[in-house]
Order: structure tokens, then C-alpha cells, then sequence
């Protein structure tokens, strides 16, 4: 239905509100004027009559009219109550009768006023509802009305986006989507159609660096500030087709999940760029010059330059390879994959991500971590790591760079974490310490720890362990994340993919921030 139309039926239901109210009314008024109080030609009793015949009248009152007629119906009930009182004589058959019919008057005034307040606030609801759904609610789009009783911010329920998402993804089927889903498409301006859609992810302010993620209580991730609650639900376009906000909680499944997948992401520094172009990151490097002390007259001595460095950020396409769904699965309505989706997607991808940005080579692929870090300890053993060189690795780190308390920390594999916990300092006390509060990360050597499955395993010349700063590492993520509904291509096993696209580099901004333990 259009606008006008809903309008226009809505007008239609109030019509017919109206129109039984009064009848309602008429009948009440004929039944207070065919009373025996009616019939009674005493004063008293042709009182309550004239009100009892001023009652039908209310059938075509307003709601102001209405209340004055309550007014008029309250001064006479006091009136007979004041004269009671005065002549201090107990009520007679016609005074009970009359006040009886004053009440039975009052009453239905009352309704009736009830009644018309409740349908014009009911009417007012419905007509801002629709005239806010009439907005913008496109990437960008201020999701108001532009009529002049819209001054609220209106848009899509998350209800209405999770259809809307369900919609698309049904789109292209023989059964295709449910009249809600189109709908809700309708109101959130998706064009179901479009084979495709890209998610803004949150912005680079919201992701890394500040929003460190190490391993809590129990082996949870713990992080203190995590992207903020207002980037999770962010923009969603149908490539140039239009836009509509992604199902509430899409962004946040997404991004918790490529994290659980990639431990680098969760402690290292996040930028996300619009566009894809390189993007040079310089370093200076000035360790070799010190300042000096002048005499009187005396010339400078020589100086050296500090020694610039570019490291040039790109950004490799990766794919999360197509997430096959059955026709009967993504039929089913009990199965919500709109919920479902970013996690299968996010979780393909967060399993290559991580392995490149811990071990990736830098050719053709991210710099891990691991591959870009110094060097610090050689173990003894080619299988068993010692207290005594966890703390030389830990004090190999420089000084200035542990004085960073919150962004330094350990990475390892979940196996050497648990024979590290079994690890006791010269006086017997646990280097491993679990955290007492909630929400608090794990200490090991009074460093926060994060655990990595993408780290090697401790055996011969294998990188065990990283220790530093490890917000010297830096992940670039460019563009959006495209996701795209392949409807054809395994049609003959009667199957709908998707597939996710996107683009990321990483790489060691700082070599000699973060240092590494080899086994021998």
C-alpha cells in the first residue's frame, strides 16, 4: 500500500469508531429518557431528566465539549449533595434515583472522553510512524520526515533490518522472500535484487591500539574498551542501489569474531582507510644522536642524521570462499542466518588473517609479528622454555619502550602458556597470575599476555614466544567489506553462497619494540 492509502484506511478505522461511539451514546440516551426517573414529574426527577435528555447530545460532541457537559453533570450532583447536607434530612426514593442517574450520566461522559482521547493519541502514533518511514533512512540519510510534525528521529526497527537482511538473502529463490521481509526491505530502502552489499566497518578510532584485547579469567578475551556500542550498527549500501542500516549487532558479531581469530588484531594498532592506495608510514630512527654540552664560544660538534624509514602498507584482497546454505535452510524461518552470516564469514577470514599477520613472509602476503620481530633469547633447550630466559627476553625489550605498561605484553600458543603455568621463580612463587576481578586481564611476569594459535610451537627453531611493545605492529584495513549473494553458481545442488570480500595489510613498525624467544 502507498502512503496515501494507509492514510486514508486509517482515516477510514477512526470513521468507524466514531460512528459506534455514537450509536452507543443514542442508546444510552433513549434508555436514560424511557427511565421511570423520566416519568416522575417532581422537581428532583425533572432535573436528572433534563440532564439524562442533555446526554444525547454528547453524541456529537468534541472532547472539550465534552468535558464542560461533565462539568454541568458535577455541579448538579453537588448541589444535591449540599442540599442533603443543609436540611439534614435522610435522602429520599427520588433524591437516590436522580443521584443515580447523575452518576450513570457522568460515567458516560467519562468514556466517552476516554474513548477520543485514546483514539486521536492512537491515530497520532500511527500517523507519525508512517510519515517517519517516508524518510531518508539511505547511507547517509538523516531518517526524518520532511513534513512538519517530524522533528523526532525515526527509521528502521532492528526488527525491520534483520527482515530486510533475511530478504536479501532470500532474494533469487523460487519461494523468495516473505511478504514482512519485503516490506521491511521496502521501509529500509534495500533493493533485494542487488547481488551484492558492502559494510562500512567501524571506523579506525573505535578498533586496535586503545582497544588492546588480552586473555582474561578463564582464557576469555578481556578488553577495557572495546569498539565503541555506537560503531556496531554502522551503514550498509546494496552497491549503487541504495543503503539500509545492517541487522543490529551484525557489525559487532563480525568484528568480536575476526578478533577471536586473530589475536594480532586485538593488540596492535588498527587504521582503516576508505581507499585501497599504498599507504607509506615513516620511522625515524634517531638512537645514534645525543645532545652536548657548550662552552663559552665554542662551536657545535657534528651532528648525524637520524635515519628515516618508510614502511609501505598495502592491501591484500582476502576471501572467506563461498558459505554454501541450503534452499530448505534459508527458507526456514526458525533458522536466522542474518544472524548467523557475519560469524561464518568472519570466521574464514580471521583464520588466514591471523596466521599472516603472526607469521606471514611480506611477499605477497601481510608481515607477521612474529617474522618482523628481534631477536632477543635463544632457549637452551629445543623444547623447554626456562624462567630465567623469560626474564632476559623481557629485559630485552628497551626500557623506554616497557615504560608503555598497558600496550606491552606476551604472545605465545595456548600449549606454552600451560607449561609456562607451571613455571615458579627462585623462590617458588608462580610466574603465571590469574586475575581476581572480572573483566581484569591475566598477568604473567606482572605482563598482560595474549594467546595466539597461529604462534609456533616450542620446538626446534621455532618462534615461542613475543614480548614488547606490541602496538608497534600495525594492521591497515581498506575499503568495506563486500559481501556477495551467489544465486547460479550451485544451483544444480539447489544451494545459495555467499562470499565475503576484503582487504588488509599488516606489518612491524618498530623491530626493535618487540622481541622474540627461539628454540634452539
Amino acid at each position: 500500500m502507498t502512503y496515501s492509502q494507509i492514510r486514508a484506511s486509517a482515516r477510514q478505522s477512526r470513521n468507524r469508531l466514531k460512528r459506534g461511539a455514537t450509536l452507543a451514546a443514542l442508546f444510552l440516551a433513549f434508555c436514560l429518557i424511557t427511565s421511570p426517573a423520566m416519568a416522575d414529574p417532581t422537581g428532583a426527577a425533572a432535573a436528572a431528566g433534563s440532564v439524562a435528555t442533555a446526554a444525547a447530545a454528547i453524541a456529537g460532541m468534541g472532547v472539550r465539549q465534552l468535558r464542560e457537559q461533565a462539568g454541568k453533570i458535577h455541579n448538579r450532583m453537588q448541589e444535591l449533595r449540599t442540599q442533603s447536607r443543609d436540611t439534614d434530612a435522610p435522602w429520599s426514593g427520588e433524591d437516590e434515583t436522580t443521584w443515580r442517574q447523575l452518576d450513570a450520566d457522568y460515567t458516560a461522559v467519562e468514556k466517552r472522553i476516554t474513548e477520543d482521547e485514546s483514539r486521536e493519541t492512537r491515530f497520532a502514533e500511527i500517523e507519525s510512524r508512517f510519515a517517519g518511514s517516508m524518510g531518508d533512512t539511505r547511507i547517509g540519510g538523516n531518517h526524518t520526515s520532511d513534513r512538519p510534525d517530524s522533528g523526532r528521529q525515526s527509521g528502521p526497527t532492528p526488527q525491520q533490518r534483520l527482515l530486510a537482511m533475511q530478504g536479501w538473502m532470500r532474494s533469487g529463490e523460487d519461494e523468495g522472500p516473505s511478504e514482512s521481509q519485503v516490506e521491511a526491505a521496502r521501509m529500509c530502502g534495500v533493493n533485494l535484487n542487488s547481488r551484492g552489499m558492502t559494510v562500512n566497518l567501524a571506523p579506525s578510532e573505535h578498533v586496535g591500539g586503545r582497544n588492546r584485547m588480552w586473555t582474561g579469567r578463564g582464557g576469555s578475551p578481556v578488553c577495557r574498551n572495546r569498539f565503541d556500542a555506537e560503531a556496531r550498527d554502522m551503514s550498509v549500501g546494496t552497491d549503487a542501489d541504495g543503503g539500509f542500516s545492517v541487522p543490529e549487532g551484525f557489525l559487532a558479531r563480525y568484528e568480536e569474531t575476526l578478533l577471536a581469530f586473530g589475536s594480532v588484531r586485538g593488540v596492535c594498532d588498527v587504521i582503516r582507510t576508505t581507499q585501497g592506495n599504498d599507504l607509506p608510514v615513516p620511522h625515524v630512527d634517531d638512537t645514534a644522536n645525543t645532545g652536548e654540552i657548550l662552552g663559552e664560544n665554542t662551536d657545535m660538534g657534528a651532528s648525524v642524521d637520524p635515519t628515516l624509514s618508510v614502511n609501505t602498507l598495502g592491501a591484500f584482497k582476502y576471501s572467506s570462499k563461498p558459505v554454501m546454505i541450503s534452499h530448505e535452510l534459508l527458507m526456514d524461518s526458525a533458522f536466522n542466518f542474518g544472524q548467523r552470516l557475519p560469524v561464518m564469514l568472519a570466521t574464514r577470514i580471521g583464520r588466514i588473517h591471523g596466521a599472516h599477520t603472526t607469521t606471514g613472509t611480506g611477499s605477497g602476503q601481510p608481515q607477521g609479528m612474529a617474522t618482523g620481530s628481534t631477536l632477543g633469547v635463544t632457549a637452551a633447550s629445543t623444547t623447554v622454555i626456562t624462567w630465567e630466559e623469560l626474564v632476559n627476553l623481557q629485559h630485552s625489550v628497551d626500557p623506554a619502550y616497557r615504560a608503555y605498561r598497558d600496550e606491552c605484553g606476551f604472545m605465545f600458543h595456548d600449549d606454552v602458556l600451560r607449561d609456562l603455568k607451571k613455571l615458579s621463580d627462585d623462590q617458588n612463587r608462580p610466574l603465571w597470575v590469574e586475575s581476581l576481578s572480572k573483566g581484569e586481564p591475566n598477568a604473567f611476569m606482572n605482563w598482560n599476555y595474549a594467546v595466539n594459535q597461529s604462534m609456533a610451537q616450542p620446538t626446534t627453531g621455532n618462534i615461542a614466544v613475543l614480548a614488547g611493545r606490541l602496538t608497534a605492529y600495525t594492521i591497515r584495513d581498506a575499503g568495506t567489506l563486500r559481501i556477495v549473494r551467489l544465486n547460479e553458481r550451485f544451483a544444480e545442488k539447489d544451494q545459495v553462497a555467499f562470499v565475503a570480500f576484503t582487504r588488509s595489510d599488516g606489518r612491524v613498525m618498530d623491530a626493535d619494540a618487540i622481541q622474540h624467544l627461539i628454540m634452539a
